[in-house]
């Protein structure tokens, strides 16, 4: 009778751990499906808007220091509209960044009538950007692998910006 009760309890427990590991799997895995390549850009449309979208956001950093945040640039449509959203990862150790842990920040930016609109904000490594073949709302969900926490983050649309999904 104890070894039955056992054994059962035993089976409960690793098809509870194989169900948790299979969904964390399954989530990475569709987020995998595009990963970012994040590269400098110092010329061009995209790199005026954002430079200048910077000294709007980073004020007192520009102010002080005479430039932007150092950051690098990635794009990738998140609505299918064929217009590409633009991903800034800011990666300056005064403003942006908890050098002790790594982790930096990326911005989502879109294209509005009066220049770039952030619509996401995250805490991100050169580990990992992700852009998901999965959509919330017709918006394609963002994974950030979270260096010093070990984890993998998604992120969903929620009608006007990103929000983190928590984890069950």
């Amino acid at each position: 009778m104890k070894k039955t009760l056992s054994l059962t309890l035993l089976i409960m427990a690793l098809g509870m751990l194989a169900a948790s590991l299979s969904s964390q799997v399954s989530a990475q895995t569709a987020l995998k499906r595009e990963k970012l390549e994040f590269q400098p850009f110092s010329k061009g449309t995209i790199a005026k808007l954002v430079r200048d979208q910077l000294k709007k956001e980073y004020k007192d950093f520009y102010e002080a220091v005479g430039r932007a945040p150092s950051h690098e640039i990635a794009t990738a449509d998140l609505n299918a509209d064929s217009t590409p959203e633009i991903f800034v990862h800011l990666y300056d150790e005064y403003e942006t960044c908890d050098m002790e842990k790594g982790i930096c920040t990326t911005n989502v930016y879109v294209f509005t009538g009066k220049g770039l609109t952030r619509v996401g904000n995250f805490p991100s490594s050169y580990e990992g950007v992700y852009v998901g073949a999965q959509t919330t709302q017709g918006i394609r969900n963002i994974g950030i692998y979270d260096y010093y926490n070990k984890r993998f983050d998604v992120y969903t649309w929620d009608k006007t910006s990103y929000k983190k999904q928590e984890n069950e």
